[in-house]
């Protein structure tokens, strides 16, 4: 697999140069306080943003973690075997989304848009999220006065027809504005309400425990 701006090469070269940074086995690293604003791809490596930094252009990983600093700005994160580590107050201005990674937010985090895993777990402490959180297999907890704006939704696999379980566990004052749905009639959903930890909305489909 390549990254997509290698494809680019073949007709848009001037573009490519100056509007991607693609690398194969290696890792990407920015240094503390930089402003970019061209795309990071990589495969079989690591992103690492540092502190106070803005990325104006999406992050992708294959094979590879992406972690960014505290105070940093970014825009798209995408990992594919590979988890997401978001340190204290970064912001994204977009969507974080994951494949075989878990996802942890620190204090302070607002994502933008929404959070998408596959099968690793969500882990958000103070943090808020925009939009909904949508998951086959993981696990999701909020914790720490965590925000959903929107839903959290348990989305149908296509590839099994296996009974799993999924908890969702809410907690220490975090607060789901929506609604929990679950899409799948063969997973098994628990969601875990403790320490004021609230759901406005409908809970769909999934076991309530208090």
């Amino acid at each position: 697999m390549r990254p997509k701006c290698f494809v680019w090469l073949v007709w848009a070269a001037p573009v490519v140069l100056c509007g991607c940074n693609a690398t194969v086995n290696r890792s990407i690293a920015l240094g503390d306080g930089k402003t970019v604003r061209f795309s990071h791809h990589t495969v079989n490596g690591c992103i690492t943003i540092g502190s106070n930094c803005d990325v104006r252009a999406t992050c992708e990983s294959v094979n590879g973690a992406i972690t960014v600093g505290p105070d940093s700005r970014v825009r798209t994160l995408q990992a594919v075997n590979g988890q997401i580590d978001l340190r204290e107050r970064v912001i994204v201005q977009g969507n974080v989304n994951s494949v075989n990674g878990s996802i942890r937010c620190s204090p302070g985090v607002k994502v933008e848009r929404g959070v998408s895993s596959v099968n690793g777990k969500v882990e958000l402490a103070g943090t808020t999220v925009a939009r909904d959180i949508k998951t086959h297999n993981a696990d999701v907890a909020l914790l720490r006065g965590s925000i959903v704006e929107g839903s959290i939704i348990v989305r149908r696999r296509r590839d099994s027809d296996s009974r799993r379980r999924v908890e969702i566990r809410v907690t220490d004052g975090s607060l789901v504005k929506g609604d929990v749905v679950v899409q799948d009639p063969d997973a098994e959903v628990a969601v875990y309400l403790s320490n004021d930890g609230r759901v406005q909305g409908r809970i769909e489909g999934a076991t309530v425990i208090r």
